[in-house]
């Protein structure tokens, strides 16, 4: 199926707003799995900033940076598992949003730091995905 200029054009417009969640909710038809997938990659850069500074204290073995690091690092945390479980209950609407979904569910059940909760929502998430394709396929 060749994209018309009006899909073309809506999805180049879309496109740098889906790293912007609060923006890309306000457009019509969003796909829920790419600002879910935004919000995730958010998330993760707090939560690696939030590593990176226990790892400094660490080096500089100073006992009371690395407990205020460690327990800086708690809400940074909670705000990725959060995301991460709203990534997986996301469900696409578009086939870029399916294919998203895919790859993240790869890469998260792939990880050395996989949740119960990840195995648990990957399954529905796999199949959510495929119904898109599928739909997209007959279309």
């Amino acid at each position: 199926m060749t994209p018309t200029r009006r899909t073309v054009l809506a999805g180049l417009a879309a496109a740098p707003v889906a790293r912007f969640p609060a923006i890309a909710e306000a457009i019509p038809g969003a796909d829920p799995v790419l600002i879910a997938l935004a919000e995730y990659r958010e998330a993760r850069k707090g939560m690696d900033a939030a590593f990176a500074l226990t790892h400094t204290a660490l080096d500089a073995a100073n006992n009371e940076a690395v407990k205020a690091a460690e327990e800086a690092e708690e809400e940074p945390f909670q705000r990725l598992l959060s995301a991460e479980d709203a990534a997986l209950e996301a469900r696409p609407t578009t086939r870029e949003g399916a294919f998203r979904l895919l790859d993240h569910v790869a890469a998260r059940l792939a990880s050395d730091h996989t949740t119960d909760t990840e195995v648990e929502l990957a399954p529905d998430a796999i199949r959510a995905a495929l119904a898109v394709l599928e739909r997209e396929g007959r279309a």
